[in-house]
């Protein structure tokens, strides 16, 4: 009887431990997609529920919340395991995730971001389906993981996989994912970084979402030495002609890559001014080398 007994606790405890959900967060975390930050700041009462306020921030080292852009308003209901949002521009709740479902199971579900596609019958959605079901542990918490069939890997582009508590592989408002159009042209949003409670989750040394990065901010095909913030000041900064770099650093050479880490212009920095005329409207990044060796990457936008 005593080892039916253990035998019935096991089973509770592993049925338990297989129910057990990760929630999204309602504070301090930060999800960083391309050169851009998504964070909670305060909530929201709509229809007699309350959302979570998410700001995107065009800063790639979160030095300010001062021209934070409101992303999106977003809420879970955790016993149907739904998350829910509303588009910036909308007033219409749509699904973002629903992590009770299962291999084979489909859903529609719609970005919120303030790139995403909206018309004139509110925010367009996405019918995606579930092609298989894991869970994976981040810092000792397991997740369950949702991987996407009908995604962008039709495009050859993402893979797209949902994680719970963190959402999809191209942001916390980007399930289904969609191009969205930049200065640059259409762009697939990509989660590169994700941090709470001021612990890095996930990072460019994670397998999960593999990708060359440094320091949570998006930098394509660089070498692997790490980066760290220079505190180079370029300016000015949009510019069409000369970039200028106020440093006390010595400065020995540059590289200046696109948004998809292609290398556009390298040289040597001899009186910290660097010709971008031949350059392309667009965002760049410029990688920087003391000559004591520490390098650096800023960014900076051709107008």
């Amino acid at each position: 009887m005593k080892s039916y007994l253990l035998a019935i606790l096991s089973l509770i405890t592993t049925v338990n431990l297989f129910s057990q959900q990760t929630h999204f967060p309602d504070s301090n975390a930060v999800w960083s997609v391309w050169d851009y930050k998504f964070i909670i700041d305060g909530d929201s009462t709509v229809n007699g529920n309350t959302y979570n306020k998410y700001y995107m921030i065009d800063d790639t080292v979160l030095t300010s919340t001062s021209q934070k852009q409101l992303a999106g308003l977003v809420r879970e209901d955790t016993n149907t395991q739904k998350v829910w949002g509303i588009h910036p521009d909308s007033t219409q709740e749509v699904l973002l995730y629903d992590f009770s479902l299962e291999k084979g199971d489909s859903v529609t579900v719609s970005q919120i971001t303030p790139f995403s596609p909206i018309n004139d019958n509110g925010v367009i959605t996405n019918t995606v389906k579930i092609d298989s079901v894991d869970t994976i542990t981040i810092n000792g918490v397991s997740h369950k993981r949702l991987f996407i069939e009908n995604g962008p890997a039709n495009f050859g582009f993402l893979d797209e996989f949902w994680v719970e508590g963190i959402g999809s592989n191209a942001g916390p408002l980007s399930p289904g994912i969609f191009f969205i159009v930049t200065i640059d042209g259409p762009r697939m949003p990509r989660l590169i970084c994700f941090e709470r409670n001021g612990t890095v989750l996930i990072d460019q040394k994670d397998e999960i979402f593999s990708e060359p990065l440094n320091n949570c901010y998006y930098v394509l095909s660089v070498s692997p030495e790490p980066f760290r913030n220079l505190n180079i000041t370029l300016f000015p900064n949009p510019t069409s002609n000369q970039l200028r770099l106020q440093t006390d650093l010595n400065l020995s050479s540059y590289k200046i890559r696109s948004i998809t880490g292609q290398t556009v212009k390298a040289g040597m920095l001899s009186n910290k001014t660097i010709s971008v005329s031949s350059l392309n409207t667009g965002v760049y990044f410029l990688e920087i080398t003391t000559k004591e060796g520490e390098k650096g990457v800023e960014r900076f936008v051709v107008k």
